[in-house]
């Protein structure tokens, strides 16, 4: 990384200058709850973001796993309750990958859990709009 690129990114000491979102997550200058609910605030403090979620519902769909874990579990440290929907099954055709199961979608609640909030689960699929 150059020197240039660096003082523009900021570091965990400095506030990182107006350049999004996300050049403020990757200079670790704020977490990911402050990116969703900053939206557009790339100088919003973790704090501020955690009153604007604190008390709240945030409603995740993929939460079993990934990237829908990561951002459960960030909103439940800033203090959102959380609704995990998945769809925690085996059984979808064409897919090549490995999907989650109920063991992930429990072990996704007691993660988030484990940080103060409730947290609620459902199995569903996205796609199945009747349902």
């Amino acid at each position: 990384m150059t020197q240039n690129t660096a003082a523009q990114l900021g570091t965990a000491n400095d506030q990182p200058q107006d350049h999004g979102r996300r050049a403020a997550l990757r200079a670790g200058t704020i977490g990911a709850a402050a990116a969703f609910v900053g939206a557009g605030r790339a100088q919003a403090k973790t704090e501020n973001a955690a009153k604007e979620v604190s008390d709240k519902t945030a409603f995740i769909t993929g939460g079993a796993r990934g990237i829908g874990l990561a951002a459960a579990e960030e909103l439940a440290k800033a203090g959102a309750n959380i609704v995990l929907f998945d769809i925690a099954t085996a059984d979808v055709p064409h897919v090549q990958y490995p999907l989650s199961d109920d063991a992930d979608l429990a072990g996704a609640k007691a993660a988030v859990e484990a940080h103060g909030v409730r947290c609620m689960t459902y199995k569903g699929d996205v796609r199945d709009g009747a349902a």
